[in-house]
């Protein structure tokens, strides 16, 4: 088995090629071998088995002009985002070092994400409030409702917050063949159910970003969003620039009773509580709108900047 061919074929990097065998079966290797040079499987195996082998991200799907399915090598970063979910065990059953080193090196190394999304401004994000964030999916014109598990939480698992199944996808048209969705990843729910889910978002403190078509919302936290614990290195590319911020919060002086509850709740730092005084640093605000809902004076409102 020529392990650098199927390193190429699967596009992983280098510097995590050590641990191809952590991340693929045997049987996985074997057939990955056996594709061409394309990375296309050539030769008759049991359809259960390559319906196996895409659900884990293993391999992808073709549709050939007559409309029969093939099937070819996934790409690792695709494995990787399939392995945290199916094989959720065996994930967290791996060595520490292992896991780490290939979340530093990879899957969360923001020096190797950041820059590029920073590239293509097309695929920016919106931080928006949960009152926007209902009326959008309200308003959504699709049959397509998809909760989906929080990718960051599951790779570096160093949240206690409850994640399961809260980022939310409502596609308008149906989800492409090699989509997460497609694969049977995330579970298809109703729209009342996806509201649900938002809602619940909400409670627990979760920042909601809404995609560039605006079909799906991810519901992030500091402690784990691969954007949100690099603010300090990257905020102020990050903020206003790839993460549209279109709001900020005001703190009326007057009503507050310097209880701290927002300064708890708030992700960015933009509200502080010491000595028995609540600040806010409007420079540091993302316009969230997570700290209101903590609030028992409702003293905090939310504008558009």
């Amino acid at each position: 088995m020529d392990r650098e061919k199927i390193c190429e074929k699967i596009a992983m990097p280098e510097n995590i090629r050590e641990f191809l065998e952590y991340l693929y079966t045997p049987f996985d290797l074997e057939i990955l071998a056996a594709t061409d040079n394309h990375g296309s499987v050539i030769q008759k195996y049991r359809k259960s088995w390559m319906e196996h082998l895409y659900n884990r991200g293993v391999l992808d799907k073709v549709i050939n002009d007559n409309g029969k399915i093939r099937y070819k090598a996934g790409n690792i970063t695709t494995r990787l985002e399939c392995f945290i979910v199916v094989e959720k065990a065996y994930w967290i059953s791996l060595p520490p070092e292992v896991r780490n080193t290939i979340n530093d090196r990879y899957i969360m190394n923001p020096d190797l994400w950041i820059p590029a999304m920073l590239e293509h401004p097309a695929y920016t994000e919106t931080v928006r409030p949960i009152e926007e964030c209902v009326k959008l999916l309200e308003n959504s014109d699709t049959q397509y409702y998809y909760l989906a598990e929080c990718n960051c939480n599951n790779y570096l698992m160093n949240c206690d917050k409850d994640k399961y199944r809260i980022c939310i996808h409502f596609p308008k048209e149906k989800p492409g063949i090699n989509s997460l969705d497609a694969r049977g990843i995330s579970q298809r729910v109703t729209k009342e159910e996806a509201l649900d889910a938002l809602l619940y978002s909400e409670k627990i403190g979760m920042v909601h970003k809404a995609g560039p078509t605006e079909e799906n919302f991810c519901n992030c936290c500091s402690c784990c969003c691969i954007h949100h614990h690099n603010t300090e290195k990257y905020n102020s590319q990050l903020k206003g620039g790839y993460i549209k911020t279109p709001y900020i919060i005001e703190l009326n002086q007057e009503k507050c009773i310097d209880c701290g509850a927002c300064a708890k709740r708030c992700p960015f730092g933009a509200l502080t509580y010491a000595e028995g005084k609540t600040e806010f640093h409007p420079e540091e605000c993302w316009g969230c709108g997570v700290c209101r809902s903590v609030c028992p004076q409702e003293a905090l409102k939310i504008r558009r900047r």
